[in-house]
């Protein structure tokens, strides 16, 4: 199963995921897959492992390039976390969504000219 796989199953079955992003082990709950510009993007919330900015306690809403994550494998027996204002979080994170809990996805072009 893809990168991209195992994290849109998560999404939809409302599953952790332990990731190694950017040389940390880390513990989140994936909200919504998009991009940011051309780059592909999850909005996640991390509950527990590493950090460079430090965690707060309770978790913190992280949000990570697909290209910066080596490896992902769904939590079974972690309850989701979630934080405060999903839904504007996803929508201030990601430009064009394709898989999100609570957000409307968003199916035009964002990369296309303006009228095109």
């Amino acid at each position: 199963m893809s990168l991209h796989d195992i994290l849109r199953k998560a999404i939809e079955t409302r599953h952790s995921v332990r990731i190694m992003a950017n040389g940390l082990v880390r513990e989140v709950c994936p909200l919504a897959l998009g991009y940011k510009g051309a780059r592909q993007k999850v909005l996640t919330f991390q509950y527990r492992g590493g950090s460079v900015s430090g965690l707060a306690p309770g978790g913190a809403w992280r949000c990570f390039f697909i290209d910066d994550i080596t490896s992902a494998e769904i939590v079974d027996d972690e309850p989701f976390h979630v934080g405060s204002h999903p839904v504007a979080k996803t929508e201030a994170s990601l430009d064009y969504v394709t898989c999100g809990m609570g957000a409307r996805t968003r199916t035009y072009n964002h990369l296309a000219p303006r009228g095109a």
